[in-house]
């Protein structure tokens, strides 16, 4: 699909590589004082401040809050995510990120998976044009376990959805 604005195409790119960007952009949590707050709700900040981390390219940030254990759809562990992250910041240096319709699934006091929508627009930075953009909207699942009173992703998965 293609928009034209002021004459310049921007076109939207169903298969952006940006899985990663979207994984990592959905998992920080701020350090809680006093009674930790219900998991519902610690996700739910989790979740909103990676988006933040994610528009922000906050790398180490983002990986900070993966288990040692983490591994994606892809196989890919925290190592692995975080060279793809910096890649994938590199070339979309400004995305904007919106988080949909999330869903928090409590399965014990230590674990919870999360579901929600995800939707990324972001300039490619190897375009030569200023208003380039690629977008990506996927559905996307987060298996979470409480580690040392943080909540750290262990696993994601994801599928692409028609962005209308």
């Amino acid at each position: 699909m293609c928009i034209s604005l002021n004459a310049a195409p921007i076109r939207f790119a169903p298969t952006l590589p940006l899985l990663p960007l979207l994984i990592l952009s959905t998992m920080s949590l701020a350090s809680c004082s006093g009674q930790a707050p219900p998991p519902e709700r610690a996700i739910a900040a989790l979740v909103e401040q990676a988006q933040d981390a994610g528009e922000a390219g906050d790398v180490d940030g983002l990986l900070a809050l993966l288990s040692g254990e983490y591994r994606d759809i892809d196989g890919r562990d925290r190592r692995a995510v975080g060279f793809l992250l910096r890649m994938l910041f590199a070339r979309y240096p400004d995305s904007v990120v919106l988080v949909r319709d999330l869903e928090v699934e409590v399965i014990s006091e230590e674990l919870a998976n999360a579901g929600m929508q995800l939707f990324v627009v972001a300039r490619d930075q190897a375009s030569g044009s200023g208003l380039d953009f690629d977008g990506e909207r996927l559905w996307m699942r987060l298996a979470l376990r409480l580690e040392s009173g943080d909540w750290r992703v262990t696993r994601a998965q994801w599928r692409r959805q028609p962005w209308n």
